[in-house]
């Protein structure tokens, strides 16, 4: 018994060497893009365009890891409420979803919709399609001058 033990904790310890959250966050950041041209430079042409709810946006299609903002899936109090009551073996279930999530966008490629407000700035920047973790992609840019 003392060996599958072992034999288990010995299997799993890789599964527990990533943090969720870091896989999730890491790669290009297209949340500090600021203009189309911005988007354009970093992307590429878009392989569609078009207009929805009066706002112009551009589609593009990719298998780059791109860096995600604030996964609902692994981050936040609940997230942190996960880990701590678990002692962290929900990265047991967090990783692999993770790994999985970036080898899918990665051999599949992953549709990326930017949204430009009227001045040609970037408004919205939603990642894949949408999914029952994060009901809602949209991170809304602020403006400076509108703070005022």
């Amino acid at each position: 018994m003392a060996r599958i033990a072992c034999f288990l904790l010995v299997a799993t310890t890789p599964l527990l060497s990533g943090c969720a959250s870091i896989i999730a966050r890491t790669g290009t950041d297209l949340y500090c893009l600021k203009s189309k041209e911005e988007v354009q430079a970093k992307l590429g042409k878009p392989v569609a365009t078009g207009m929805e709810d009066g706002e112009f946006f551009e589609e593009y299609r990719t298998r780059r890891k791109i860096a995600e903002q604030w996964p609902a899936r692994c981050s936040g109090i609940g997230y942190a409420m996960l880990v701590t009551m678990t002692c962290g073996t929900s990265e047991l279930i967090s990783v692999p979803n993770e790994l999985f999530i970036l080898g899918r966008r990665t051999l599949l490629g992953q549709p990326i919709r930017v949204t430009y407000g009227e001045d040609g700035s970037v408004k919205y920047v939603r990642l894949d399609e949408p999914s029952m973790w994060e009901p809602q992609f949209e991170r809304t840019r602020v403006k400076e001058e509108s703070k005022e």
